[in-house]
């Protein structure tokens, strides 16, 4: 029987806040939030969970995302990381000012990046109109894909081209973007 190993917090020092960790095989892949920080969501690798180093980050390009006018503690918020079907997704909150300087006056938007390795590249990022926080995604035992998301849990129906929040028994609805980056 091998002795216990001891290690000490931090496991990874910095700033490193919300992590996310999958396991792929024998390697643990983690994202964290980055604020109004970039490049955004730094995405670390372990073989032990506990010495960790950087190996990319989910978006690079500055084009793809305007933190120029984001306050302190606003951005990118809560990322979740999961592996299906030999692809990796990014699902975050993009926290905006709320300040009518956007396209809208909304607090929150999803966002979801894809890619064939973990360290990226990856996609450039969807915007889902969903005004909540904490997405992740879930596969059902039948293969059907959802966004989980916070206030109790929603699970928002994802399909291989479009996702659609179905309209509330009063018609108001909660959201309705095409998807541009396939599922599957």
């Amino acid at each position: 029987m091998s002795e216990p190993r001891t290690y000490h917090n931090p496991v990874q020092r910095g700033f490193f806040p919300d992590p996310s960790v999958i396991r792929v095989g024998n390697d643990y892949y983690m994202v964290n939030s980055s604020f109004q920080y970039f490049p955004a969501i730094p995405i670390s690798h372990s073989r032990d969970m506990v010495h960790w180093h950087i190996i990319g980050h989910a978006i690079t390009n500055p084009e793809w995302l305007d933190l120029s006018d984001i306050r302190d503690s606003h951005g990118i918020w809560a990322p979740d990381i999961e592996y299906v079907d030999g692809k990796y997704y990014i699902y975050v909150t993009l926290r905006l000012n709320a300040d009518g300087k956007r396209d809208n006056n909304v607090m929150r938007r999803q966002l979801v990046m894809v890619s064939d390795r973990p360290e990226g590249p990856y996609s450039k990022p969807v915007c889902l109109e969903v005004d909540d926080i904490d997405p992740s995604l879930f596969v059902d035992d039948d293969g059907s894909r959802y966004m989980i998301i916070a206030k109790a849990a929603q699970a928002v129906p994802l399909t291989d081209w479009q996702w659609r929040v179905r309209r509330r028994p009063h018609g108001k609805a909660r959201a309705s973007v095409a998807l541009k980056v396939p599922i599957s």
